[in-house]
């Protein structure tokens, strides 16, 4: 239990930033889920509708292209972009030794927010790449079923 307001900020401020780390696991996650499950739908339904009928009509090519809109966003997605979790220690060796605890409590609190909102908007940008996704594997499993049924 945090006994000073300075405590709470910086725990809330930790919190907050380890939360986003978080979201960020997690949207790794569900796009390299999101691709196996196109792959599936590539192995399974493209092969039964290209042993059917080889030649690639618009709706195989549809199919096609969704899976390989897929294949794009989970790059885009497990790509090492650049978010900042953690501060330089010899910027806080070098600036902050002599602060009392609450003053860099307070400091680290504010650095976390400054990163929080930094890596905000590659997390909104990456969430919008995968509700990309999320529409192009409809739209690839979708196209295999039409295709399937002709």
């Amino acid at each position: 239990m945090t006994d000073t307001t300075q405590a709470m900020i910086h725990e809330e401020a930790l919190r907050g930033i380890a939360r986003q780390q978080s979201v960020i696991d997690n949207l790794r996650t569900r796009s390299g889920t999101l691709f196996a499950a196109a792959s599936l739908v590539s192995a399974f339904l493209g092969a039964q509708a290209l042993q059917r009928e080889p030649t690639l009509d618009g709706l195989a090519w549809i199919a096609v292209g969704s899976f390989f809109v897929l294949f794009l966003v989970a790059m885009v997605i497990l790509w090492p972009w650049k978010f900042k979790f953690i501060l330089n220690p010899q910027i806080l060796v070098e600036d902050h030794m002599s602060k009392s605890v609450p003053q860099l409590q307070i400091y680290l609190a504010r650095i976390w927010r400054e990163n929080y909102d930094w890596n905000q908007r590659k997390v909104r940008q990456l969430s919008l790449v995968l509700r990309l996704g999320l529409v192009a594997l409809v739209v690839e499993v979708f196209a295999w079923l039409l295709r399937l049924a002709d």
